[in-house]
């Protein structure tokens, strides 16, 4: 989810999180490439668009973050993950849906013979493949994608291949792309809790008077007092918020496993995925 979008749409965000329950993870708050940032400008980025989804769902804190542009070198995802305890996620294939409104862009069948040869060519280590939603034919060429699923999955069953299956980015991780809990230390699409229903932990991340501090000589965080304002937020973020009380490290984990598909959308509804 991009913070500023769910700003300005609160109502197709909570059609998201709660009636189509869609798992929520962080696109930064203004969609910039996230390496030309200085540390406190990537700190702000992320903290704030992890602060209004922690707000706008019941006290949930995102387990995975996707860059805008894929771009995200070594100490963004330090940042990213030993100050907010987020997983960078980076596809493996890209649609080039986002082109087709552009000139010379791609086109419909072009996505779809990309789409064909990506589910009958290798399945390991599997597909995390970029989709967006911006416009009517990228949504279609989404839609357009399941019958190529079923059509490759059935080819495969008579080479003795399991079918693909459709399963979340946080399942990909966590180990539950069967349908039962996973095991790992990337259990559930949040933080603090197993998904959009489920019971939450009590994390705050500015609620306290605390503020992240982050050197743009070094990756060193430390916690350190800040005023508040009258509406009990932080002030200096774009709607008075501002970083997060503590930081929470969570390792890094493989995105690839055998037969998996995922497509990584720019848009509120955030991000899907396919499994053997």
């Amino acid at each position: 989810m991009i913070g500023a979008n769910i700003l300005g749409n609160p109502q197709m965000f909570l059609r998201a999180y709660e009636e189509l329950e869609d798992d929520i993870a962080v696109h930064t708050w203004t969609h910039r490439h996230m390496s030309t940032l200085t540390n406190r400008q990537l700190v702000a980025d992320l903290g704030w668009t992890l602060q209004i989804i922690h707000d706008s769902t019941g006290g949930r804190v995102p387990q995975y973050w996707r860059p805008p542009f894929g771009d995200a070198d070594n100490r963004v995802r330090a940042v990213a993950m030993h100050v907010f305890g987020m997983t960078t996620v980076i596809w493996n294939q890209d649609s080039q849906d986002w082109t087709m409104a552009a000139p010379g862009g791609t086109t419909l069948p072009a996505i779809q013979a990309a789409f064909t040869r990506w589910l009958n060519g290798p399945r390991n280590p599997g597909l995390i493949v970029l989709q967006h939603e911006i416009t009517a034919d990228d949504v279609t060429a989404f839609i357009n994608m399941y019958p190529l699923i079923a059509a490759a999955s059935e080819a495969g069953r008579a080479q003795g291949l399991e079918p693909w299956r459709v399963v979340s980015v946080s399942q990909l991780f966590d180990g539950s792309a069967d349908g039962t809990q996973g095991s790992s230390e990337h259990e559930g699409w949040y933080q603090n809790s197993w998904n959009n229903t489920a019971p939450v932990d009590d994390v705050d991340i500015i609620d306290g008077g605390y503020a992240a501090s982050i050197s743009d000589a070094s990756l060193t965080a430390s916690a350190t007092p800040t005023s508040r304002a009258a509406n009990g937020t932080v002030p200096g973020g774009p709607t008075g918020t501002t970083i997060p009380t503590q930081s929470v490290s969570i390792n890094s984990a493989t995105v690839g496993k055998k037969g998996v598909w995922a497509t990584v959308g720019l848009g509120l509804a955030g991000v899907f995925t396919l499994v053997l």
